[in-house]
């Protein structure tokens, strides 16, 4: 990047692919919304799409249910990366180290003491059966669903989450939004797999 002049300012060619990379990267979350519809029409549950920044998670899609009341969550909020299902999706692949360090700044962040022991329990739960479902052991006494999205490497990209309470998640229904979700997973997965290949 150059000054040109007053208050404006040139990229250099390799800034300019930096920047084209990242807005490409966005326009393919913003593929998977349809799938997030579809899922929240399905499963008549919120449907969000979370990414990590650093030490935060940040949902930055969302199809609200069709129900008249529901769960939901904002678009853009921070959380602590740790915090919840979707921490333990987004983390599943990180070292046992990395896992007790952000569950312990989970926790001091959010005062929930067992931030450390949900998070290894998510991430266990993730490896053994591809999903993690926090019932209501979160701050906002939520129940919540989530899966990793991975990229062709097998790195975990996103976190796709279903939100609901108790009668959302009966013992009767659970399985069927399991299947649900992991199918709308694989479907944003192919997604984000064209995209990748259309950017390198």
């Amino acid at each position: 990047m150059r000054k040109a002049g007053g208050t404006r300012y040139d990229l250099s060619f390799g800034m300019l692919g930096a920047v084209r990379k990242l807005t490409d990267r966005n326009a393919c979350y913003e593929a998977m919304t349809p799938v997030l519809e579809e899922l929240a029409a399905a499963t008549g549950l919120c449907c969000k799409l979370s990414v990590r920044q650093g030490e935060f998670q940040i949902p930055i899609l969302r199809a609200e249910s069709p129900r008249p009341m529901a769960v939901s969550g904002k678009v853009g909020v921070r959380f602590p990366v740790a915090e919840g299902s979707v921490g333990a999706a987004l983390l599943a692949e990180s070292p046992a180290a990395e896992l007790e360090r952000l569950g312990r700044l989970c926790a001091e962040a959010t005062g929930c003491g067992d931030a450390a022991e949900l998070l290894r329990d998510g991430a266990a739960a993730i490896r053994k059966n591809g999903y993690c479902f926090n019932r209501g052991r979160n701050r906002w006494r939520i129940d919540a669903m989530s899966v990793p999205l991975r990229d062709a490497e097998h790195r975990v990209v996103a976190a796709l989450t279903l939100l609901g309470y108790d009668e959302d998640f009966s013992d009767e229904r659970l399985p069927a939004v399991v299947r649900m979700l992991s199918d709308g997973a694989k479907k944003c997965e192919k997604i984000y797999h064209q995209q990748e290949q259309e950017l390198c």
